[in-house]
């Protein structure tokens, strides 16, 4: 019988390292879908080792991948795919875990959808399927060993039919295919990101506990000792407390008795305790009480007791509460608390942990339902749940900004040590952030929103739009009849303007560098956006650069014109004596200074893990800060760990190999196991790997291509989706003190538990589950964590990138803040985080006229490199013009058969089309390059006469290419470009007072990242200039295996933009700093206090003989 078949194809891109880089670019396209109808189908193939592998067929010409079936064939299909896909989740997971028993195996797999049926353990069990499976391993190499593992072992002792009665006959050993570990071939940094070569990922107890049922398609290796496990609730326990409290609070009439005798002292309003329908309720205990409206939605409607679902839990349908004092009047005032499930976790939670909150408020006595346990939990100690009938909380949670961090414990003792009304420490903190949200007057000025403004201060000012304005105060109004008790002040300041505005080549320009004017003008103090501090010559002894580089908010100034619109030549010198500074806000901002110098001298930076390195631009630009020192690195592409390791300072232990078996390896050291040596990719030796007490901090770029939006391959079975548990599991096993993990922005989009729809897409699951159970895991391990997305431009990255990143502290260290923009960015985005229940997280101030400084453009970050043309490949393509414009500038062959076009070599041979003409420039220059890489990749003959075709205008791409050139794309109605309206982009010529579109893996006229050509020359970009485009400074130089440009922009495309890690390591460094500084202090007093009690004690001693020798006298 001859098969036919017919159907949408798609092409199937074999890696899709490069298909799934980026979610920000705004030219996104699906494949081109067809219709397609086949010649006979010869074969079909199935690879039973590895459940990530399609069905395939094979007809004359062409294998191809079955997908989804249409509505008419899926019950045929089903019938012929199901018992198929239910062996290969068999043995592909005996394949990998041969230890891995039956239970546990229906844990891994549960929710998997096969042709629309979510498979269970009758699919598994049922005889037929079981004899299936025993006649498929009669047609495997490695059936004897698969025979021995655990999960075949136990599912083939069941009792069934014998073989020979089998309504299935297995498919023939041609038709199977057996993964077998074959070594690395061919171009190893494709290799070894092949599906084929991924490790299992390898996990903590910790991490593979809290996993579970939330990760399909993967059998996880746990690494390292199983805790004692926690005995489970008692869910009937849990139940009838449930219908106890769902019962009083459908109640009507509440008895409340108010007893004087228990006033907290004589007269008072104030009571110790209350009984509410026989229940007693004191000062301090943790209540629940009956929900109200929260964020414009309804309580949720009470069921009667006995109607309440069987996973209901009291979280749904109550609030929890410490009581903080009760009066007569049958009130209580009650600090809140929110469930866990309740904060950014929703559903992936802890159903015994509860989150303190900054809420309190005064309700009804009547509301109570009853009392729980509620234990806070000690720094350095686990939570107690052997009572699972109680709860614990350690942590606060700011719903404002989604962040969870340590309890001011102080705080909380010192204010509850007061009498009533003063002993709540939620009503200090709202009293004090009232107050500072309204103009305050002090000594020689205002304080306003936390800020102290004086006479003299420098402030930034709200501009309409561009970077702040600066300005020297030199008057603070006050109305003289101020309205509702508020002081509405304005401020009176002198204007400074910017010396790079003027337009001066001869001069560098510094966006640090202002003049002095008499230009006045008096603002709203709502306009103020802080301060900053503006020093002015001589400057003596004083360190300028280094004291600049500190902050974005230090400024200089040298010059003095009449007023903003002056022109160069009327400048004169600023004298000292014309500028008055602060006496109170300089010498704090001069003392913090100091304290950073004696930390960089005498402290020790954090020794620091990547565990998922690329070149390691996170790490070694967080160096430059001197708070942290990159120790450890781990990378599994061989170019890119040589880049690593050819950057780094000597002493960085790079280990070419992946993450997975690195911690297997330290685990299993650390415990005292004997391991065997594991060599790098190339079979090099490696280091010892890291240890916990090595490590103080662990940064992170994860696998980010599982999570992008612009991934069209998305799988729900994707291995490097489970690298996330991994990374994970790194900071269980080392604990480090501080973390900093980014991801693309689609991160925020990732669910768990999702199921695929077809190749392209997956439904379902929890929505954010990534991102909950990121803080999930975090939370359990004892770490505080705040997130946010991040613009790369507001932090002096020439291009538009936004990026999700987490920071996070261990408990009992202060958490460092998320960075607020330096640079002022026109594309707008709020750069808000949507919550699942309603709740906006928006951290980040994105908002036009408050930066410091305006962003840099292309030409601010590449306008200095050396220019050249492409040469005119041929006189075939008379429209190639190599004749470039009037800069005539030189030419080199773009010859496809050489690995790269332009020029090679240290920079001090290459050379710089001129001077640095701003600090972008400078800085990126500030130490010489021993490859400046000022080179493109090469094409054939017909691409390079397109490129250089493209028109010298700003914007001007492929619909300006001559006819003749056209390739089929630009033309065909059938094509993705002719069916999305010809988009402009593809051979997009670049705006040189712009920025750079975001930078990704697959640099090309063609791909997602297409306006890539040079604003000032006929071809496209060069490594150099992609590497400025991320901030990486010259003397950083890329490596590739066989000079493989492609290799070089992914490594490029892959990086985390050096500015915005050096804005990250400024938040790290300023609360390292101060408690360093702290610490410090502490211990000189207790020097001092033991000296001075070795001295009293001396000193009595010395009384004491002097004593003696009178008596002997």
């Amino acid at each position: 019988m001859t098969v036919r078949g017919a159907g949408i194809v798609l092409p199937c891109i074999e890696s899709e390292e490069d298909e799934a880089m980026d979610d920000d670019l705004d030219n996104e396209e699906k494949p081109t879908e067809q219709e397609l109808r086949l010649d006979e189908i010869l074969d079909w193939e199935i690879d039973f080792t590895d459940r990530n592998k399609p069905l395939y067929i094979r007809t004359e010409h062409s294998w191809y991948e079955l997908s989804s079936p249409s509505n008419r064939y899926r019950r045929y299909y089903r019938n012929f795919y199901r018992p198929l896909r239910i062996q290969q989740l068999v043995i592909s997971t005996a394949h990998v875990d041969p230890t891995l028993s039956y239970t546990k195996f229906l844990e891994n797999i549960d929710g998997i959808d096969i042709v629309g049926k979510v498979v269970d353990q009758n699919d598994i069990r049922n005889s037929e399927n079981v004899n299936r499976l025993r006649a498929t391993l009669e047609t495997l190499n490695d059936a004897d060993r698969l025979r021995d593992s655990r999960l075949i072992r136990e599912l083939l002792n069941q009792a069934g039919p014998p073989p020979l009665q089998l309504a299935f006959i297995a498919p023939p050993k041609q038709h199977i295919r057996l993964r077998v570990p074959q070594p690395l071939i061919g171009n190893l940094d494709n290799a070894v990101l092949r599906p084929e070569s991924q490790q299992p990922t390898h996990v903590t107890p910790t991490i593979a506990e809290l996993a579970k049922g939330y990760f399909r398609g993967e059998t996880l290796q746990v690494v390292g000792t199983r805790p004692k496990q926690e005995p489970e609730a008692d869910q009937g326990q849990l139940r009838l407390r449930l219908e106890s409290f769902l019962g009083r609070a459908q109640h009507g009439h509440r008895r409340i008795r108010v007893d004087g005798r228990n006033r907290v002292r004589p007269r008072s309003q104030f009571l110790k305790c209350v009984m509410v329908d026989g229940i007693e309720y004191s000062v301090g205990d943790t209540v629940v009480l009956a929900s109200g409206s929260t964020d414009g939605r309804r309580p949720p409607e009470l069921p009667q007791p006995d109607q309440a679902a069987r996973e209901d839990q009291l979280s749904d349908y109550f609030w929890f509460a410490k009581i903080i004092r009760i009066q007569e009047n049958e009130t209580m005032h009650v600090h809140w608390f929110e469930h866990s499930s309740k904060t950014a976790m929703r559903e992936i939670n802890d159903p015994q942990e509860l989150f303190m909150t900054d809420t309190c408020s005064t309700v009804k006595l009547s509301v109570l339902v009853g009392i729980v346990n509620a234990h806070f939990v000690p720094l350095g100690e686990k939570p107690p749940r052997k009572n699972y009938r109680d709860y614990f909380y350690r942590f606060k949670y700011d719903a404002n900004t989604g962040s969870y961090q340590d309890i001011d414990v102080k705080l909380e003792e010192e204010v509850r040590a007061e009498n009533p009304p003063d002993n709540c420490p939620v009503c200090k903190i709202i009293e004090k952030d009232d107050i500072s949200r309204h103009a305050q007057r002090i000594d020689r000025g205002v304080s306003w929103q936390g800020v102290d403004y004086h006479i003299d201060d420098f402030a930034m000012i709200k501009a309409d739009s561009g970077p702040c304005h600066i300005g020297h105060i030199v008057e603070i109004r006050f109305p003289t009849r101020p309205r509702d008790g508020d002081v509405e002040a304005h401020v009176a300041v002198k204007l400074y303007g910017r010396v790079d505005r003027l337009g001066m080549e001869t001069e560098l320009q510094d966006e640090r560098h202002l003049f002095a004017t008499d230009t006045r003008t008096t603002v709203p103090i709502h306009r103020l956006g802080g301060l900053c501090h503006v020093i002015v010559p001589p400057f003596h002894d004083f360190d300028v650069q280094k004291w600049l580089a500190e902050s974005p908010r230090h400024f200089f100034a040298k010059f003095y014109f009449a007023s903003l619109n002056a022109v160069w030549w009327q400048r004169r010198a600023l004298r000292e004596d014309e500028v008055t500074v602060c006496k109170d806000c300089v010498p704090k901002d001069r003392n913090e200074s100091r304290a950073l110098d004696r930390f960089l001298a005498e402290g020790k930076p954090l020794r620091t893990l990547d565990p998922f390195a690329g070149v390691g631009a996170f790490g070694m630009a967080m160096e430059e800060t001197g708070v942290v020192k990159v120790t450890h690195a781990i990378e599994i592409s061989p170019s890119a760990a040589k880049t690593l390791k050819r950057n780094a300072a000597r002493d960085v232990k790079v280990y070419n190999q992946c993450a997975n078996l690195i911690l297997k390896q330290s685990i299993k050291k650390h415990e005292g196991i004997p391991v065997d040596e594991l060599k790098s990719i190339e079979d090099a030796p490696l280091p010892p790997p890291p240890l916990p007490d090595e490590i103080d901090c662990i940064v992170a770029g994860f696998p980010c291509q599982p999570h992008s939006r612009m991934n069209m391959y998305q799988r729900t079975t994707d291995s490097k989706t489970y690298l996330m548990l991994n990374l994970l599991s790194w900071v269980d096993y080392i604990k480090p003190k501080y973390i900093m993990f980014e991801n693309v922005r689609g991160f925020l989009s990732f669910r768990l538990r999702a199921r695929q729809k077809n190749r392209h897409t997956i439904t379902g699951g929890i929505e954010m589950g990534g991102l909950k159970f990121l803080i999930r895991a975090l939370t359990e391990m004892d770490y505080q964590c705040r997130f946010a997305v991040l613009q790369a431009a507001h932090y002096g990255t020439p291009q538009g990138r936004v990026r999700f990143f987490l920071v996070g502290a261990r408990r009992g260290l202060p958490l460092p803040d998320l960075p607020q923009p330096s640079h002022d960015f026109p594309l707008e985005d709020a750069l808000v985080i949507h919550l699942p229940g309603g709740r906006d997280v928006h951290p980040i101030l994105a908002v036009q006229g408050t930066a410091p400084h305006r962003f840099v453009t292309v030409e601010d970050a590449i306008g200095d490199l050396k220019r050249f043309d492409w040469r005119k490949p041929n006189p075939a393509h008379p429209q190639a013009n190599g004749n470039n414009n009037a800069l005539q500038l030189p030419s080199v062959v773009c010859d496809n058969e050489r690995a790269f076009c332009g020029y090679q070599g240290p920079s001090a041979t290459v050379g710089y089309e001129s001077e640095p003409r701003n600090t972008f420039q400078a800085w990126a220059r500030s130490r010489p390059s021993t490859d400046i890489q000022q080179y493109t990749r090469t094409y054939e003959p017909t691409k390079v006469a397109r490129v250089m075709s493209v028109p010298m205008q700003a914007g001007a791409d492929y619909r300006s290419i001559p006819r003749e050139l056209w390739e089929w794309q630009f033309a065909n109605p059938s094509s993705a470009v002719a069916r999305g309206g010809f988009r402009a982009g593809m051979y997009g010529r670049i705006d040189q007072d712009k920025w750079f579109q975001t930078t990704v893996t697959n640099v090309d006229p063609t791909a997602k990242q297409c306006k890539v050509l040079n604003p000032w020359c006929k071809r496209m970009v060069t490594v150099r200039e992609l590497a400025r485009s991320q901030g990486f400074p010259d003397h950083f130089v890329f490596y590739a295996g066989a000079d493989r440009i492609l290799t070089m922009h992914r490594q490029i495309g892959n990086a985390v933009p050096w500015q915005v890690s050096i804005a990250l390591a400024r938040e790290l460094r300023s609360v390292v700093v101060k408690r360093w500084h702290e610490d410090r202090q502490q211990e000189e007093r207790e020097e001092e206090d033991s000296s001075g009690r070795s001295q009293h004690r001396e000193s009595r001693s010395r009384t004491a003989r002097s004593e003696d020798m009178m008596e002997t006298d």
